[in-house]
């Protein structure tokens, strides 16, 4: 039996390590044709055709396509959206009624049926899928009700959401994803107003996207890190792991799985910093805690301090080994912003 890893961007693993996807390239015939075309193998989704405002509804309505469009683009996928049309205004959630929807609501924060109170967040995923983790349905709304909404994106002194920033975010949940540890991810847990860095995709989700629904021959090109991170010999959950390019970007984040175990992924060859680092108690001014992760996380160890960059060499086609131990304390300072 194989020892699952977490991945660089962060997977929705069930008990079986199965991560959370839908099965395009062999599309379910337990998934509604309007949740999946088996012919044409794209995820369909609808939008309710009153957009959220009344002034400004053609452009939002093409800001959701263009926020499908840009998961669709990334290269090395077979991740492949289509637009099954318009819906009347008033479709709400529902994860059983085999369409995937996407809407502002306007006059309420709850959803699904009346039991899910979302007026803390500017959007909220739903779905569905099966034990094996094969995503069956699912819907997204925006909260209309208590933030407002642009879709200019040369108006940079906008204090209201951009929509393609937000629904980029809540799309990463649609396939499969959960919140990354990375600051500049479209997945990071939390996103300012206005234009803001999760308006493009960043190297996290396009190796997100390449892990999940990968072209065919794809792993070739590219190369890997994968590891253990332990504390006085035990292994460390929740610890967050970075790659850093040569430049000094941040290209590749994850947090490591209960047995510590983590991987980096579909990197580019050329050499890496990698770095192990706690994430934030769950309390006041932080950057990223484990429940910002997903709720999973939540008993995250974050009593260690950060490893020095540890340099390694990636070249396509090959998986490094590269194990870190960390040293149990209460770590200097925090960055919270």
């Amino acid at each position: 039996m194989s020892t699952a890893s977490s991945q660089a961007f962060v997977l929705d693993f069930n008990a079986s390590n199965q991560a959370r996807k839908w099965s395009l390239a062999t599309p379910s015939p337990s998934v509604p044709t309007n949740s999946v075309n088996r012919t044409t193998k794209a995820i369909r989704y609808f939008i309710a055709s009153d957009g959220y405002s009344t002034t400004n509804s053609a452009a939002e309505l093409n800001a959701v396509r263009a926020s499908f469009g840009q998961w669709q683009s990334i290269p090395g996928t077979h991740l492949k959206f289509e637009e099954g049309g318009l819906v009347a205004p008033g479709i709400g959630i529902n994860t059983s009624d085999t369409t995937n929807v996407v809407y502002w609501t306007k006059t309420t924060t709850m959803v699904n049926g009346g039991s899910s109170d979302f007026s803390g967040a500017l959007g909220v995923a739903f779905s569905s899928f099966f034990s094996d983790n094969t995503m069956d349905q699912a819907d997204i709304v925006l909260n209309g009700n208590l933030y407002s909404w642009a879709t200019d994106f040369t108006n940079i002194a906008s204090s209201s959401h951009f929509v393609e920033g937000v629904l980029l975010h809540e799309i990463g949940h649609l396939i499969g994803l959960i919140h990354s540890p990375v600051g500049t991810a479209t997945m990071l847990s939390r996103g300012g107003a206005g234009i803001s860095a999760q308006v493009g995709l960043s190297s996290d989700e396009v190796a997100a996207a390449r892990s999940l629904y990968p072209s065919n021959g794809l792993a070739g090109s590219f190369g890997a890190v994968r590891g253990q991170v332990t504390k006085s010999g035990s292994p460390v959950f929740g610890a967050a792991v970075f790659a850093e390019s040569a430049t000094g970007n941040i290209v590749a984040g994850t947090v490591t799985l209960a047995t510590g175990n983590y991987q980096l992924p579909f990197l580019p060859s050329g050499n890496y910093q990698i770095r192990v680092a706690p994430l934030d108690p769950n309390a006041g001014a932080r950057l990223v805690s484990g429940p910002d992760i997903s709720s999973s996380f939540g008993s995250a160890d974050i009593g260690f301090l950060p490893t020095t960059n540890i340099p390694v060499t990636i070249s396509a086609g090959v998986t490094n080994t590269l194990n870190a131990q960390v040293v149990n304390s209460t770590p200097a300072f925090r960055i919270t912003s």
